[in-house]
């Protein structure tokens, strides 16, 4: 599992935020938050966010970034705590990692 950084805005309070986005099933997900997997030394998504469908734009070079996200995402969203229409969420996916080897912090 490749994964890349997305920039996004926090909407509740215009905060910066830098994120995963993988690649999964064809499409790119954003996933807010990483909770410990099965087995040590594994992590997996809290949730999985679908991008394929909002507005990205390339970031300049300082960013650090490989695409940013146009519209804001409220905390609460990113969280799971509300649904937004029309974009595709899935929670905890059957999907795992190895912290130390399949990516670069």
């Amino acid at each position: 599992m490749k994964a890349s950084k997305a920039l996004i805005i926090r909407e509740d309070d215009g905060a910066l935020l830098v994120v995963d986005i993988i690649d999964y099933e064809g499409g790119l997900w954003l996933v807010p938050a990483w909770i410990p997997g099965p087995v040590k030394g594994t992590e997996r998504p809290a949730r999985m966010i679908c991008v394929d469908d909002m507005k990205t734009s390339k970031p300049s070079p300082e960013y650090e970034v490989d695409l940013a996200l146009r519209d804001p995402l409220s905390k609460a969203f990113l969280e799971g705590g509300v649904i937004k229409e029309g974009v595709s969420v899935i929670e905890q996916p059957d999907i795992f990692r190895r912290v130390d080897t399949d990516y670069q912090r």
